[in-house]
C-alpha cells in the first residue's frame, strides 16, 4: 500500500476516533445532537484532502500545513468557517473595531468536548482533564474570543476534573447563565487602535 493510501486511512481513523470521543462527550454533558454532528466539515473535500496531504500522526494537519504557506492554513480556513463551536464564528469586524460574541451555550460545551477529544487523540500519553485546562489556560490569551466563553469552557474543564461529567452536567447550564450576567453583554468591541499594525508586513 502506497503513503498516500497509508496517509489516506490513518487520518480517516483520527478523524473518526475524535469524533467518536466527541459525542461521547457531548452525551455525558447534555449535548448528544450537537455531538452526533460535530466536525462533519472535516469531511469535505478540501478539508479532507490537505489533511491527508500534510498528516503526521502526532499533530493537527493545519501545523504542519501552515509551516509550508507562510503561516496560512487553507485546513484551517475552511473548517472555523463552517463550526460554531469556533471562536472565529463569532468574530465580527466594523470600520472602528473586531466585534466579539459569547459562544451560544451549546457550542461553547461542544467546544469542551472537542479540546477534549482533541488532546486524548493526539497526545494519549500526556492526557488528564487538567492537561486539556493547562493547554487551553494558555492558548486563550491569544485568542479573539468573549471573556465569558474562556472562563465558561476553563470553569467546565476544572469542574469536570474535580467534580465528574455528572455533576458538571448539572450545573452548567447555571453557571453559563451566571457568566453572561457578570459580563453583562453579548459582545464587546477591541478598537483597532488597540493593535500595532507596523510590525504587520505584507510580502
Amino acid at each position: 500500500m502506497g503513503s498516500d493510501k497509508m496517509k489516506f486511512f490513518k487520518h480517516l481513523m483520527v478523524v473518526l476516533k475524535h469524533k467518536r470521543l466527541v459525542f461521547k462527550y457531548a452525551c455525558k454533558l447534555g449535548i448528544p445532537w450537537t455531538g452526533f454532528i460535530h466536525d462533519f466539515s472535516k469531511f469535505s473535500y478540501v478539508e479532507f484532502s490537505n489533511s491527508v496531504k500534510y498528516f503526521d500522526g502526532h499533530k493537527s494537519p493545519t501545523i504542519v500545513e501552515r509551516k509550508y504557506k507562510e503561516g496560512w492554513s487553507d485546513i484551517c480556513s475552511h473548517h472555523t468557517g463552517r463550526n460554531k463551536h469556533h471562536w472565529h464564528m463569532w468574530v465580527d469586524y466594523l470600520s472602528n473595531g473586531i466585534i466579539i460574541r459569547e459562544i451560544p451555550y451549546k457550542h461553547a460545551v461542544e467546544y469542551v468536548c472537542d479540546i477534549l477529544s482533541a488532546s486524548k487523540v493526539y497526545n494519549p500519553k500526556n492526557f488528564t482533564y487538567m492537561f486539556c485546562y493547562d493547554y487551553f489556560d494558555n492558548k486563550q490569551k491569544t485568542y479573539l474570543m468573549h471573556p465569558q466563553s474562556k472562563e465558561f469552557i476553563l470553569w467546565t474543564v476544572k469542574s469536570i476534573n474535580d467534580n465528574g461529567f455528572k455533576k458538571t452536567k448539572k450545573m452548567l447550564r447555571q453557571k453559563y447563565t451566571e457568566l453572561h450576567l457578570k459580563y453583562n453583554s453579548l459582545t464587546m468591541i477591541i478598537p483597532f487602535d488597540s493593535f500595532n499594525l507596523d510590525i504587520i508586513s505584507i510580502k
